[in-house]
């Protein structure tokens, strides 16, 4: 059975250009004021543009500012004015962005402190012929407006750690299942059932936490 994602996700809201294309198909440094591009080099225009979104990119999952500079100066380290990828802007801000989030998934693994529960404990249960054995709920959440994001982030990090890597980049950072499937090494079919369990193992994480009530009830 078909589990929505959780409404308080911003994956329909926000786009971002995929990490091989720029917004209309076009480069970056195409679109920068003829001034700009006369005066300044093409590693220089790449580095003003992609270093917001990777430091937006780190905070979304790693949650600290001061990690995100880290992983935004680990993600440049490297590359320079000389590199092969500089005169081909759409490849290196693909590569700046899996750079960016490979690192920061790696810094979740090393911080993770206790064994995420199995997944399938957290899964529903269903009857033979298919339905639900309790019936579907909307979404709980926090009673408190104030606790959302802190509640859903700890909720998510009870995840085990793939499940909470493919939610994070699905509906909070709005990768596609493609993206998320060659950051992560494995295909698209694969990452849309791992989000799905994510999402039915996060509702019931959600369910069992104190001041959360079903639907927003």
């Amino acid at each position: 059975m078909h589990t929505s994602p959780p409404p308080f996700s911003p994956h329909a809201q926000r786009a971002r250009p995929p990490f091989d294309r720029v917004p209309d198909g076009t480069s970056t440094l195409d679109a920068a004021p003829p001034t700009k591009r006369a005066c300044a080099p093409p590693y220089e225009l790449v580095v003003r543009r992609m270093l917001p979104e990777l430091l937006s990119i780190a905070r979304v999952l790693l949650g600290s500012p001061t990690e995100a500079v880290e992983v935004a100066r680990a993600a440049f380290s490297g590359l320079g004015p000389t590199h092969a990828l500089v005169r081909d802007e759409p490849r290196l801000c693909a590569h700046l962005r899996r750079t960016a989030v490979r690192e920061c998934l790696a810094r979740r693994r090393a911080r993770r402190t206790a064994p995420a529960a199995p997944v399938a404990a957290l899964l529903p249960s269903f009857l033979p012929d298919g339905r639900h054995r309790q019936p579907a709920r909307p979404w709980p959440m926090p009673t408190d407006a104030d606790r959302r994001s802190e509640c859903l982030r700890a909720s998510i990090d009870e995840l085990p750690p793939r499940h909470a890597e493919v939610l994070l980049l699905c509906d909070l950072l709005s990768f596609d299942t493609t993206e998320v499937a060659a950051v992560l090494g494995s295909d698209a079919r694969t990452i849309r059932c791992t989000l799905h369990r994510a999402h039915q193992a996060l509702r019931s994480l959600l369910e069992s936490r104190p001041g959360v009530a079903v639907g927003g009830a």
